[in-house]
């Protein structure tokens, strides 16, 4: 880049570029995930871009996205990086049973790892107040001071007339600011890595160097293996015993924590975008009784995107299928276990995104 200085949207958008070139035969599971992962979720990448949905509805904007708004451009240039080319598979998993879970992105593909080095210690000499560059051995990582800032994306809904259904997305703040503190390495030339921790980053690195370290653990290795290798997206949950949330106390007290039983024992399912949409999700959970508070609360799901739907649609008879779209998705439950499925057709994504409108601003 020329300029001397990067400016606050570029960090933003170096931000973002970390992270989703930072948010696949699909099913299967990523060998660099610690033994404690609790939750994991692929995106075959290469697929999904392929797929007649996204290449006929979305790869020309993303093409224009790219090559049209300059930080973007500026970032991706920097960085060698081609998200329509040189993307592969992301996964995204949470680590810990603790009361602050980690997170971890591991994304495949190939990365140009001069330019990488390059990006990230201008970066740090820069901007040292908000990123290190870090080497421990002979890896070598970027770290993301945590600032508590108040970046934010607002995401809101209105119907036009002219337009049909029309959703804004609006950025407020530096975008850095939306993520707590993180760190970041290239592990080889095809595997970025994120983390919430330098410990993580370690030690996925440390797995991703050792082709016979074991994958996560023995009931996420079994949710993955009965999962179908085809889905463009695929997930598995497996939640500690109990949650943690927080109790209200006085002001000036230190914050309180009380554990919550989980409701859900394990969960596992998928997304495959071809021409059409379709979602498989296999639920269970730890009691019957926990089973009807779990489907007490996807009808509760379901009858809000219906009164959203309705919304959209207005009176218009041209937008009339919109109210359809949270019909075309079911639960069902057989004691503790609970099965949702739903699929979107051609003709119903056609007229979506026909009648939607996405404006960045």
């Amino acid at each position: 880049m020329t300029p001397t200085r990067w400016s606050a949207a570029r960090i933003g958008w170096i931000g973002l570029a970390f992270l989703v070139c930072s948010v696949c035969g699909a099913a299967d599971l990523e060998p660099g995930l610690p033994k404690n992962t609790t939750a994991v979720l692929t995106v075959n990448l290469k697929q999904m871009l392929h797929s007649p949905l996204v290449k006929h509805h979305g790869l020309a904007t993303l093409r224009q996205a790219c090559r049209e708004t300059e930080e973007a451009r500026a970032v991706l240039q920097a960085l060698g990086v081609d998200p329509l080319r040189d993307l592969d598979r992301l996964t995204a998993a949470s680590v810990g049973h603790g009361e602050k879970p980690s997170f971890l992105f591991i994304l495949r593909g190939r990365f140009d790892t001069s330019r990488f080095s390059t990006a990230a210690k201008r970066l740090a000499k820069e901007f040292n107040e908000r990123f290190e560059w870090k080497k421990e051995g002979d890896l070598k990582y970027l770290y993301l001071v945590e600032t508590g800032g108040h970046g934010s994306i607002v995401l809101g809904a209105g119907a036009k007339a002219a337009k049909g259904a029309m959703l804004n997305l609006q950025s407020n703040g530096c975008l850095l600011d939306l993520f707590p503190k993180y760190c970041l390495a290239l592990a080889d030339k095809n595997t970025l890595v994120v983390a919430s921790s330098d410990e993580i980053l370690k030690e996925t690195c440390k797995h991703l160097c050792d082709p016979r370290a074991a994958s996560a653990n023995k009931t996420m290795r079994r949710l993955f293996a009965e999962l179908d290798g085809k889905q463009s997206i695929a997930f598995a949950v497996c939640p500690p015993p109990a949650t943690f949330e927080t109790l209200a106390v006085d002001e000036g007290k230190d914050e309180k924590l009380q554990a919550k039983p989980s409701l859900l024992r394990e969960m596992i399912g998928g997304i495959t975008v071809t021409d059409d949409f379709k979602l498989r999700c296999t639920i269970k959970a730890t009691s019957i009784e926990d089973a009807r508070k779990v489907m007490d609360g996807c009808e509760e799901v379901r009858l809000r995107l219906d009164g959203l739907m309705t919304c959209l649609a207005g009176t218009s008879k041209e937008y009339a299928f919109l109210k359809e779209i949270p019909r075309s998705f079911l639960a069902v439950r057989k004691g503790n276990v609970l099965l949702i499925e739903g699929r979107l057709s051609t003709e119903t994504l056609n007229r979506l995104f026909a009648s939607c409108s996405f404006i960045g601003r």
